[in-house]
């Protein structure tokens, strides 16, 4: 047999064989059902967690607006408290120089709904 035929014939040969190994999967009802149900989940928790991530940074961007020297704002540590399925609070603890330049340590709270 000549030696162009030979590349061809193995490729064939191959993928005959392996479509003896690969079966195709039959779910039931119940696993499509459980799966869609996951993949749901995951896109909407996917989704919260943009929104929790938006909230923060405008917290943030509105505590850098109302300071005397925003370059000197530092960031230390920040609590989540979900009041219920709507809303929920952010403390944000911070420090920043005053009017005297003098470093201050606050804490401001926003408050923050789900869309």
């Amino acid at each position: 047999m000549p030696n162009h035929f030979r590349l061809p014939l193995a490729i064939i040969g191959l993928l005959l064989f392996s479509s003896f190994l690969i079966k195709p999967v039959d779910y039931s009802p119940e696993e499509l059902a459980e799966a869609t149900a996951q993949r749901e989940k995951k896109a909407a928790d996917e989704k919260l967690a943009k929104q929790i991530d938006h909230a923060e940074r405008e917290c943030l961007a509105g505590i850098q607006d109302r300071l005397n020297d925003p370059s000197s704002f530092k960031f230390h540590d920040f609590r989540r408290v979900f009041l219920d399925k709507e809303s929920y609070i952010v403390k944000i603890e911070y420090s920043a120089k005053n009017a005297f330049g003098g470093r201050v340590r606050d804490i401001a709270t926003c408050k923050a709904r789900f869309s």
